[in-house]
């Protein structure tokens, strides 16, 4: 395989801020709500194109030092549903959208240096491993992977890197990962922090697993992985998963590496309770048959929470931090200004 160019990623602060949830913003900025494209409604309706790149705009001006392309819905699972036979036609184009209102966000912000990461999103449900395995063994690895690379191919042109997020299991992980390499560009992991198991008990032990995989990729050149993470659990389910799941030595191997950690957790009320009951996309409508609504936040996450968060997980030695579900430009604020504050 051709050398990896030199990581985009390692342009990013030393300590560097992420975004926060689009869905929630969109919502709050007024995209209807709907159950089966979730936030890729933005994508499919051009008028809410615009609304796109204000949110994006708004995690930059609140101090983000990277976002994320709009395009987590953007996956086969929900456009299969949506489109039928022009499923794969739509994700391409979609995707390829998405990277282009990012560029346009940034490129009107007036700050340059802001990374855009080409999101890589779990091909069947969030949280669902077991959903995620059975796939894996009815569609075929050469399913995944080609997914994969049409959705790098389609960001390819307008991100600085790419974001492997919240993935369940470490095959489609691997799948992303190869798909960002083949496309010779970095890619960041984030696993679902929780690593639940087919029962969808969570796991913090799969941490160390996750390690060693991320590790071979990046010591045998086959990947350029600046940073793992552990994203969309609890900020409880974070800590866990870097603090009591990765040993000393394997963090020692990180840092040799060049592999950052990072958290960007989920602020929404009963996630533990809700990811563990299985993510059904039907549950989420409302008792009379209407349309999703927004799942309510944890009242304890307030702006002293969410620094002492920071406190917290800077002191482990992580050093990317932003939010998840829930999280808005205002909690991104709260965390730069920790994280950077003036001088």
């Amino acid at each position: 395989m051709p050398a990896m160019p030199e990581s985009i990623a390692a342009a990013l602060p030393e300590v560097a801020v992420l975004d926060g949830s689009m869905g929630r913003l969109l919502l709050n900025l007024g995209l209807p709500s709907d159950g089966v494209l979730w936030s890729a409604r933005a994508l499919v309706d051009e008028q809410y194109h615009n609304m796109v790149v204000d949110a994006h705009a708004k995690y930059i001006a609140a101090g983000a030092d990277a976002i994320t392309t709009n395009n987590y819905a953007v996956q086969p699972c929900y456009y299969r549903k949506a489109f039928g036979d022009e499923w794969e036609e739509k994700l391409k184009a979609h995707s390829q959208l998405a990277a282009k209102l990012a560029r346009k966000a940034r490129d009107g912000s007036g700050r340059p240096e802001v990374k855009i990461m080409g999101c890589l999103p779990p091909l069947v449900e969030s949280h669902r491993p077991d959903l995620t395995e059975d796939a894996y063994l009815r569609e075929g690895q050469a399913f995944f992977a080609k997914a994969y690379d049409t959705i790098c191919e389609a960001l390819g042109e307008d991100v600085d890197f790419f974001l492997a997020e919240t993935m369940g299991t470490e095959q489609e992980m691997l799948c992303a990962v190869r798909a960002a390499a083949k496309h010779r560009k970095p890619v960041v992991v984030a696993m679902a922090a929780a690593l639940r198991n087919r029962e969808l008990q969570a796991v913090p032990a799969r941490a160390a697993a996750v390690v060693e995989f991320v590790l071979q990729e990046v010591e045998q050149g086959r990947a350029d992985i600046p940073t793992l993470c552990f994203n969309c659990g609890s900020p409880e389910a974070c800590t866990q998963a870097v603090v009591e799941a990765i040993p000393a030595a394997m963090r020692q191997r990180l840092r040799d590496a060049k592999v950052a950690l990072g958290v960007y957790a989920n602020l929404n009320a009963g996630v533990e309770k809700r990811q563990a009951a299985g993510f059904d996309p039907s549950k989420q409508r409302t008792t009379d048959g209407g349309k999703p609504s927004k799942i309510a936040r944890r009242e304890d996450m307030t702006d002293s929470m969410l620094r002492s968060l920071c406190d917290e997980w800077t002191g482990l030695g992580i050093t990317r931090i932003g939010g998840c579900c829930g999280s808005t430009p205002d909690d991104i604020a709260v965390i730069a200004a920790k994280l950077k504050p003036a001088k």
